[in-house]
């Protein structure tokens, strides 16, 4: 079990500065992977199949709005994950590739930085080797032929290290983010289960 705080935002247009940003920290483009998420009636708990394992998400408290910098507006959610690795029971195969009813699945092409501490400094790094930290996250989100853009953060570990207003700005550019785009993904693809 792991506890995590999130803001995350979802928009039907590519955002080029914060794209720019991302990618110009990769040497290459990351591999497109498939996530299959399950109808779960509820925007506040997720379950999802990924590197055969199976994620639960549950939302803890309510949302909070917040500010990150200027123009940069969101929903804080606050969760408990669990990650479990799946049986060699043909279970993840028979949701893999018959699609059964109440699951959906959901290519992402994500780019992704880690923020956390070093030397008494909090430093990028392109490692998820962090015990603690936040991970920065754009991705290209594709649903039922349908493409969608998203940027958020998630703080890990036993503590959230602050994220300097200056390093968000830079990321953002003048485009503004707000709390009416800001939702986790469970809500986010609720439109699609209904």
């Amino acid at each position: 079990m792991q506890s995590t705080r999130e803001i995350r935002w979802f928009f039907t247009e590519n955002r080029e500065h914060l794209a720019h940003w991302f990618r110009s920290r990769h040497q290459n483009a990351p591999a497109w992977e498939t996530h299959t998420y399950l109808n779960t009636g509820h925007a506040n708990l997720g379950i999802k199949l990924r590197d055969q394992r199976v994620e639960v998400k549950q939302l803890k408290g309510n949302r909070a709005k917040g500010r990150l910098a200027n123009r940069v507006w969101g929903c804080f959610e606050n969760y408990v994950k669990w990650s479990l690795p799946l049986e060699k029971n043909g279970f993840s195969d028979t949701i893999a590739y018959q699609e059964p009813e109440g699951w959906t699945k959901v290519k992402k092409q994500r780019w992704r930085l880690w923020l956390g501490p070093e030397n008494g400094d909090t430093l990028l790094h392109s490692s998820a080797q962090l015990s603690s930290g936040c991970q920065l996250e754009y991705a290209v989100v594709t649903i039922n032929d349908e493409t969608w853009y998203s940027f958020g953060l998630e703080w890990f570990g036993p503590t959230f290290p602050h994220v300097p207003e200056p390093l968000i700005s830079d990321m953002v550019g003048n485009v503004e983010f707000n709390t009416a785009q800001s939702k986790g993904y469970a809500a986010f693809l609720s439109k699609y289960f209904t």
